[in-house]
């Protein structure tokens, strides 16, 4: 009898534990979807082995996502190109689930203390000094009369290079920033960048693949079968490359052309080019 009131006490003990951790799960979910049909939040989503890696991935989203919220608020074509780099203005909330092994964190400002960026003090021209009679030319000796050597150009300067990404669709430099890249495979990325067009740089990628350089080439007509492994290049409805983002076991990729961490998610269906390099 004893045995058996153990086993019934441990059973209720399970089906408590299972129930209390069904809640948990319940809650975050339901404050989620509350959160995203109320319309009032800009919100991201990551997992990761850790909180801290998950909140990290979540922050570089919401950089984003706070981007594109306050360009679309402003009509000044200099705030459009602001780039938020620093989230400690907003008041950023986060739900937090431990999943197994991965923990998931679901990352939220609110829309209304999201401003539109301040435009800069318009700088006045500085006060001219006040306009002053020549002085009398005081008589002295005879100029010399000793040509003066005349100075050959002024060198050019040389450009300074800087880690500001430029327009990538029409030949500029890609913003590599910590990645980890041989030379050649930096020097392959941007020539393939500077050919412009889908179609040219589809050729080049064969070129490349001739050489053993490039493994697998596809677009988004055929299936990828290593997505973590891939460079891929988005194109807008014009066909000018808008993202080049690089490999991460993850959705949240680096975009080489902006400098910026954004979600892949995000351009799933866009028009796109992937390959994988050669090791």
């Amino acid at each position: 009898m004893g045995r058996l009131r153990f086993l019934f006490l441990f059973f209720l003990t399970v089906i408590g534990y299972g129930c209390i951790a069904a809640q948990e799960t319940k809650s975050f979910s339901r404050q989620m979807n509350e959160l995203k049909r109320s319309g009032e939040y800009i919100y991201v989503e990551a997992s990761a082995a850790t909180e801290e890696d998950a909140k990290n991935a979540c922050n570089e989203m919401l950089k984003v996502e706070v981007t594109k919220y306050l360009s679309a608020l402003s009509d000044d074509e200099a705030a459009k190109k602001r780039i938020i780099k620093d989230l400690s203005a907003y008041n950023c909330g986060y739900l937090v689930q431990q999943r197994g092994e991965v923990v998931r964190v679901f990352a939220y400002i609110a829309k209304k203390d999201i401003t539109a960026p301040s435009e800069p003090p318009v700088q006045s021209d500085p006060p001219r000094p006040p306009i002053q009679d020549d002085p009398v030319p005081q008589q002295g000796p005879t100029p010399s009369t000793t040509p003066v050597p005349q100075q050959g150009p002024t060198p050019k300067p040389r450009p300074q290079q800087d880690n500001h990404p430029v327009d990538a669709g029409n030949g500029g430099n890609l913003n590599f920033g910590d990645l980890t890249l041989a030379k050649w495979q930096r020097d392959l990325l941007q020539t393939v960048i500077g050919k412009g067009s889908k179609d040219m740089m589809k050729r080049a990628l064969n070129q490349y693949k001739i050489q053993n350089r490039v493994k697998r080439i596809g677009d988004n007509t055929v299936t990828n079968p290593r997505p973590t492994e891939s460079f891929c290049i988005f194109f807008d409805n014009s066909g000018t490359p808008v993202l080049f983002t690089a490999p991460s076991e993850t959705n949240v990729r680096y975009d080489m052309i902006s400098g910026v961490v954004l979600d892949i998610k995000d351009h799933v269906g866009q028009d796109h080019i992937w390959f994988q390099l050669s090791k």
